[in-house]
């Protein structure tokens, strides 16, 4: 009998958790939010992704850094104009 050789299986890309929340939160912002809409807060998103707050925190960055979000100190994570 005959093995398959190595080259005929396709590599399985990792993917980091926190770009997985990030590609789900955005899916959700483009979704169902509105320009100056809270997100939840960084405990109910742990929560709801069954994460750590490093996680979320990298996650909300990311967010930040392309413009889909903005962070209040002491108020929250809002959502920003398209």
């Amino acid at each position: 009998m005959k093995l398959a050789t190595i080259s005929a299986f396709t590599p399985v890309q990792r993917v980091p958790l926190a770009q997985q929340i990030v590609s789900a939160l955005q899916t959700r912002i483009a979704e169902g939010f509105k320009p100056g809409d809270p997100l939840p807060s960084m405990r109910a998103l742990c929560r709801q992704f069954d994460v750590s707050i490093n996680t979320i925190q990298t996650a909300i960055a990311t967010l930040a850094r392309e413009g889909l979000v903005e962070k209040r100190p002491g108020s929250g994570v809002y959502v920003t104009e398209r």
